[in-house]
């Protein structure tokens, strides 16, 4: 299904659309437009709120999302939205889960894991919302 790079990046920073196309989460809130900075709170279902920044951002080409814990461990993950040579409705979407420090093991076990496996549901869930 084919979806502009611009409709997919409105979807992906529309926090109240958020759990339709991302079951596992409650809620998330971006407290500003998806600039560098930018404070992304997320509350997982059985989970914790957890505070991300917005490390790095392109509109409508990518998004970087840290948080962490000190130097101890970082957490980043990193949406890249690229049009599809030939077809400027159409998006190839691509992520990364990156989880480094000392601590890294305990946030593989801890929801790392689980956000890299079910990447492929979710980009493709994220697709089809931004195309209904």
């Amino acid at each position: 299904m084919p979806v502009a790079p611009r409709v997919l990046w409105q979807t992906m920073l529309d926090g109240p659309r958020y759990t339709r196309w991302h079951p596992r989460l409650d809620w998330i809130v971006f407290e500003g437009e998806g600039a560098p900075g930018t404070l992304v709170t997320v509350k997982p279902k059985r989970g914790r709120q957890t505070a991300f920044i917005v490390r790095d951002s392109v509109p409508d080409r990518l998004l970087v999302l840290e948080t962490g814990i000190g130097p101890a461990m970082r957490f980043t993950l990193s949406i890249a939205l690229a049009p599809v040579p030939g077809n400027s409705q159409a998006t190839k979407l691509t992520a990364l889960v990156n989880v480094r420090g000392f601590l890294a093991g305990l946030g593989l076990r801890y929801g790392g894991r689980a956000l890299a496996e079910g990447l492929d549901r979710d980009l493709a869930a994220l697709m089809a919302s931004a195309a209904a």
